[in-house]
């Protein structure tokens, strides 16, 4: 239990740093809601580069994704991605 505290705050230390370099407010959120997916993945133990990729070529081409369907919990990304 705590070494799992402690896997999901190390990131946000690092992150924090990182963002004291952040050039814009915008940069900073950006950086935050990266973070926040990656964060995300590792909790609900998805293989999170291959999660990533997925995110990222999906919204590459779709506008309007549905999101519901994205979600690091959803059945499709659980059996896609998950470690378990």
């Amino acid at each position: 239990m705590i070494h799992d505290v402690v896997e999901v705050g190390t990131p946000t230390t690092i992150g924090r740093k990182n963002y004291l370099f952040a050039k814009t407010e915008a940069g900073a959120e950006a950086n935050a809601i990266w973070y926040t997916f990656i964060q995300t993945a590792k909790l609900n133990q998805l293989k999170v580069r291959e999660y990533l990729e997925h995110l990222l070529s999906a919204f590459a081409w779709t506008e309007k994704p549905v999101w519901e369907a994205y979600l690091p919990w959803a059945p499709e990304i659980q059996r896609k991605f998950g470690t378990q």
